[in-house]
């Protein structure tokens, strides 16, 4: 016998779950579902309604009734929920859920070591793909008015480790070794194999293969070992709000909106502005 519920319904129905987030633990497999269902929205910190369903084995799908949340959640990523990092993608009515490939997570990162012929947000952009995938792009517009010069989000691939460094041409036909420092790492990070998921103590993978490998007099500097994850300040201990990460790091409760079209406004002290920038699909 085969009932027939009516198309309407169904459409209506599946229009609420339009333009929310599914996401998963990475390593998270043993983990009993209703645990983490709970343990997300107290982590999140979500002020008003908010729904959430399993729709798999370990992924998820949630729902915010209060868009600053939706917005709130991914641009503090990376999180860790019961010891396990977790890996988001957006999520509408049509996308089949066991086909969804949680693949990367994003980072702020930094460069040193650049030239002044790679001072431009396009050859930024175009080194930050050689890590993974960019989203943004800071600032936008003008030369870097701080030392921590130009910032970028990057889609890192969890499954690899992280690129530490590369070498790049300059005009003078030498290379320079321009290093990558990740802001915002998680707490599960590990220095020896430069992978995530897991801590130093808990390492049993193989050491990764030229990902931090300098070549003789292509730069001052070769970062192997562990890398410090510090944002300096002015001396004067006047915090400068350099990371968009670590802007409203509060809830934002109420109806009070402060976003324009679909992407954060934010203004630093130094004068710098973000405005929409396009997100571009490279692989490494």
């Amino acid at each position: 016998m085969r009932i027939i519920l009516p198309t309407a319904m169904l459409q209506a129905n599946a229009n609420q779950w339009n333009h929310t987030l599914i996401f998963t633990l990475l390593n998270g497999n043993h983990l009993n579902p209703n645990q983490v269902m709970r343990a997300d929205k107290l982590k999140w910190k979500v002020m008003e309604l908010y729904d959430i369903v399993r729709a798999g084995h370990n992924r998820f799908i949630c729902r915010f009734h209060n868009h600053n949340d939706h917005e709130r959640v991914e641009e503090q990523q990376p999180w860790t929920i019961l010891g396990c990092l977790v890996l988001m993608e957006e999520f509408s009515i049509g996308m089949i859920t066991a086909n969804v490939r949680f693949e990367t997570l994003p980072l702020w990162m930094s460069f040193r070591g650049l030239k002044l012929e790679h001072l431009h947000i396009e050859t930024i952009r175009m080194i930050g793909s050689d890590v993974g995938i960019v989203q943004t792009v800071l600032p936008v517009g003008v030369i870097p008015r701080t030392a921590e010069g130009y910032r970028a989000r990057v889609g890192v691939f969890v499954h690899l480790p992280l690129v530490q460094g590369y070498t790049f041409n300059t005009l003078t036909n030498e290379e320079v070794w321009i290093s990558f420092k990740y802001n915002n790492l998680p707490a599960l990070y590990c220095s020896i194999c430069q992978r995530l998921g897991h801590i130093r103590s808990n390492c049993n993978s193989p050491l990764p293969v030229d990902l931090n490998f300098n070549p003789s007099g292509a730069a001052e500097v070769n970062p192997n070992g562990e890398t410090r994850q510090v944002v300096t300040f002015p001396d004067d201990q006047q915090m400068i709000v350099l990371w968009p990460h670590q802007h409203n790091t509060v809830p934002v409760s109420g109806n009070q909106n402060n976003q324009n079209g679909d992407h954060m406004m934010w203004n630093a002290n130094m004068g710098e502005r973000v405005g929409d920038n396009t997100i571009t699909h490279q692989s490494i």
